[in-house]
């Protein structure tokens, strides 16, 4: 059986999964079961999380079969987590606890004063990245964005690109461009193309 520390790490995992696949948006429905599965969870446990979410006023069933929506409470817990990821929530332990055993290209690095992280990046860490960057620069001509703006979001995605193609990318020089990516995006009225971020600086960690 596991613990309660293990249950509130499965509990965020299942909700930030929800968050990811509805891209942040309340009315977007997603099958509890097949999120489960995709976090290795049989069907009782993703049951009992869904319950427990669904009590919290986190998420709230909507399809027979297993659809649901994240709630606004819901993205507001979980973009609270993502911000600070080193400090707990009312429901979910601090995330860097979370992906310590499970992380996924990241690093943790403490007590480290003036030290400098570099990071791997490969396969679906790579492709999620440059997919997004390609999706912002199609973007960015329809967006109806001042001309200042326009340059501040290019700065970052070249910033982003510059790194991908180094031998030893830097974590932190990455994960602050893709936090800058998400601040303009928000300011611009961009909330979806904002929510995809989110998801890359967590991993990050």
């Amino acid at each position: 059986m596991k613990n309660l520390d293990e249950k509130k790490a499965d509990r965020f995992r299942f909700l930030n999964k929800v968050y990811e696949l509805s891209e942040g948006n309340r009315h977007n429905s997603v099958n509890m079961f097949e999120i489960g599965k995709m976090l290795g969870l049989t069907q009782d446990e993703s049951q009992h999380i869904t319950d427990y979410l669904e009590g919290e006023g986190l998420i709230e069933y909507h399809t027979i079969g297993g659809g649901i929506l994240i709630t606004h409470y819901g993205i507001v817990q979980v973009e609270e987590a993502l911000s600070h990821p080193e400090k707990p929530t009312q429901y979910f332990p601090p995330i860097n606890i979370i992906q310590v055993g499970q992380m996924f290209q990241s690093q943790v690095q403490q007590a480290s004063e003036g030290g400098q992280q570099t990071l791997t990046i490969t396969g679906a860490a790579t492709s999620e990245i440059h997919a997004l960057l390609a999706e912002l620069k199609s973007a960015i001509g329809s967006m109806k964005l001042d001309l200042q703006t326009q340059k501040d979001l290019a700065g970052e995605i070249t910033t982003i690109e510059g790194q991908m193609q180094t031998s030893k990318p830097k974590k932190s020089i990455i994960k602050e461009s893709l936090t800058s990516l998400r601040t303009i995006l928000e300011q611009s009225g961009a909330a979806l193309l904002a929510a995809k971020v989110l998801p890359l600086i967590s991993g990050l960690g």
